[in-house]
This record gives C-alpha cells, sequence and structure tokens, in this order.
C-alpha cells in the first residue's frame, strides 16, 4: 500500500445526520469522469476513485452505509472532508442508523480514513484499499474490529442497483461435485429493499444432516458462514440473475449462485 501522511489535526464535531436514504447519490459532472483511469506524464494509468454512490457492506451481521464527500472527485489523490459519513444499521430497528462523520486522504487505490465519534462496531481509523473498481476493503489500523468489504450500490450508471432476491430453495452441486442444497431467507433484521440483505437458512448437502447457515448478499456476491458437524465452512460467491427484463427499484431475481472453490447453486423447480 502506497504511504499516506494523515494530518494531525483535531476533528470536528459531526453534524446532525437525518433523513438518511437508502440510495444516498451525489449527483455531478464527476461521474462520466471517474469511469476511466487518468493517464500521468510518463504514461501510467492513475487509479481515480469512483466516490459518486454510496458504498455498503455488513459487519457483524450490521449492515454499513459509507458516503464520500471528497472536494475533488475526478482527481486520483486528495482529501476527503466531514461531510462524509458512515452509518450503521440497528438490527432491532429497520429505520434506525446510528451514523458519524469522518474524514481522511485518498491516493490512488488507497486511502486513510478517521471517525469523529466512536460508532460501535467499528474502529476508530480504518486503512482501506479498491481491490476492483467497486470494492473497497477497510482493514482496521489497531487490532480488534473486523475489516469491512464495501461495495458500491449501483451496477452502472445507467442502471439501478441489483437487488438480490435470495429467499427459497436452491440445488445443485458442491466443490466435490455432490449432491447440494440450500434453503435461505432473508433475516427479519434485513430491509429486502437495500442493496444488501441479511441471510439464514439451512445446508442439506446430499443425505447429510441439515445445518444452519448465516451470511449476507451484497449487491452481485454473497457470503454464507454454515455451522457444519466438522466444522464450520466461509463460502464466497457470485450471483447471476435471470435473463428477465429489468425493472427498475424491484428485487431481480437472482437465477443462479457460483461459489469460489467450486460449486453451483440453481433455483429448485
Amino acid at each position: 500500500m502506497n504511504s499516506i501522511r494523515f494530518d494531525a489535526r483535531p476533528l470536528l464535531q459531526p453534524k446532525a445526520l437525518t433523513g438518511i436514504s437508502r440510495r444516498h447519490v451525489v449527483l455531478g459532472s464527476a461521474a462520466a469522469a471517474l469511469a476511466v483511469p487518468l493517464v500521468g506524464c510518463g504514461g501510467a494509468a492513475l487509479f481515480a476513485p469512483f466516490f459518486v454512490f454510496t458504498f455498503v457492506g455488513v459487519v457483524d451481521r450490521k449492515i454499513v452505509s459509507v458516503t464520500f464527500s471528497p472536494p475533488n472527485r475526478d482527481l486520483p489523490t486528495g482529501v476527503i472532508d466531514l461531510q462524509s459519513f458512515i452509518s450503521v444499521r440497528d438490527p432491532k430497528n429497520n429505520a434506525f442508523f446510528v451514523s458519524s462523520n469522518f474524514d481522511g486522504k485518498f491516493n490512488g487505490r488507497d486511502l486513510l480514513i478517521a471517525l469523529a465519534t466512536p460508532l460501535a462496531p467499528l474502529a476508530p481509523q480504518y486503512s482501506g484499499e479498491f481491490v476492483e473498481d467497486g470494492t473497497i476493503v477497510l482493514t482496521p489500523t489497531a487490532p480488534g474490529p473486523l475489516p469491512i468489504t464495501l461495495r458500491i450500490d449501483r451496477q452502472d450508471p445507467q442502471e439501478d442497483r441489483f437487488l438480490p432476491a435470495l429467499t427459497g430453495d436452491w440445488v445443485g452441486t458442491d466443490a466435490s461435485n455432490a449432491p447440494w442444497r440450500l434453503s435461505l431467507a432473508n433475516d427479519p433484521a434485513s430491509d429486502p429493499g437495500e442493496a444488501v440483505v441479511l441471510l439464514t437458512g439451512k445446508e442439506a448437502p446430499g443425505t447429510a444432516h441439515e445445518a444452519l447457515l448465516s451470511g449476507c448478499a451484497s449487491v452481485r456476491y454473497i457470503e454464507l458462514d454454515i455451522a457444519r458437524a466438522g466444522g464450520s465452512a466461509k463460502l464466497k460467491g457470485t450471483l447471476q440473475a435471470g435473463p428477465s427484463k429489468r425493472v427498475v427499484g424491484t428485487p431481480q431475481v437472482t437465477a443462479t449462485i457460483s461459489f469460489e472453490g467450486g460449486g453451483t447453486l440453481r433455483r429448485a423447480p
């Protein structure tokens, strides 16, 4: 990671945040410019972060929403000012978010942010990296809290979010090509209208006993923790939507799930 010096200046008190939209979009001319890497004097491509839309993820079974506010959105390096905010949803109340402003710096794919006020279960400061154009991994600068994978809350400027409708039964084969069946449901703490949903369910691999599972789906990605008798397993995969015409603002039905390391599921007939 490139070295980033963080200003040793006091953080301002956070602004009062009310009426946070579940799809907080910052409009502006930067949307077109940020989709293309900048080129420096030596011809090397510079990464210009795409900060226009909100990023979403899950940590400790809580949905996290992050909106960045750099004064110069179309540059590959710069500061992130205290108009930025990070919000954590209270799982007992879908409509309630606890929020903090933050500031920091970014340099190409690397960034550093510091929260203005404590916000459990988050760390006070994170180093971050764009692992791809629309995905940021935030890692606490001190041990303790978990890292967070954040994904941009959109697919492309002409398409609304991919809202992964995943409830129901799934059948297919696991990484060993054995019969595999999952039953997925939205966690009551999750809002199916979000670009992130919390999941619960069961696994029935072949004739083995059922195992409980939990997880989350974020845009086109899914992560599952399965409590198997031989030890828990963590699976990561991608979602593929069906061929039906996209209806903006409604959940897009997922047709298949493909997991890293092998294993594919399709909706049960």
